[in-house]
């Protein structure tokens, strides 16, 4: 029993209430991304969006890279941000990060995930995308032009170094390139990263 839930079981409660109540957007996704639960405040501001799959939250055209994010989140278990455009119950367009958390069952199985909205209508995109990065792979190209390693990015963003591993992998295969330095040098030509962050820096491994 892990300290959290062993100090709810002293206590004679649970988290339940407190997500329900809090003044953030939050859902709650089966392990396929569809979502099965939303609290007040994500009902108040996006209204109910139970039974659509987190491919098809930004629109009804599948958002790949988000999809393959939420994918990533299930299968390693591994929290990650991911960046969205939402249109919210007044019809307007909201840009947020969500925070994707993975749960699991009493076999440490990940069977569903809790997305909690933070930064909304305040987000802002890189002017360029490229198709199939995710914010995650962006981030990672950031700190790869600033010259940090495997170890130090993973620390920075809270993932396990193998993690971070697949993470570059797969955004040197969208790239297509062959080595870090291509990779930051690529992202820096498509407008992903500031000026300023592509400059003569060889990433570590």
């Amino acid at each position: 029993m892990s300290g959290l839930k062993r100090e709810l079981h002293v206590l004679g409660t649970s988290v339940e209430s407190a997500v329900e109540e809090m003044a953030v957007p939050a859902g709650l996704f089966d392990a396929d991304g569809v979502i099965l639960w939303q609290n007040a405040a994500s009902l108040a501001l996006w209204g109910s969006r139970i039974g659509t799959n987190f491919a098809h939250l930004s629109g009804a055209e599948v958002q790949v890279g988000e999809l393959e994010a939420f994918q990533e989140v299930v299968a390693t278990g591994e929290p990650s941000d991911i960046w969205m455009q939402l249109t919210n119950v007044d019809g307007a367009p909201a840009s947020i990060i969500m925070n994707i958390h993975a749960l699991r069952d009493d076999n440490n199985t990940v069977v569903g995930a809790l997305g909690i909205t933070r930064e909304a209508s305040v987000v802002r995109r890189p002017a360029a995308t490229v198709p199939g990065l995710t914010e995650r792979h962006i981030e990672i190209l950031r700190l790869l032009a600033s010259g940090r390693a495997t170890e130090e990015i993973a620390s920075d963003l809270s993932l396990s170094p193998a993690t971070v591993r697949n993470n570059i992998a797969k955004l040197m295969a969208v790239l297509d390139v062959h080595s870090r330095l291509q990779a930051v040098l690529a992202a820096g030509e498509a407008g992903l990263l500031d000026p300023e962050l592509v400059g003569p820096v060889t990433p570590r491994s």
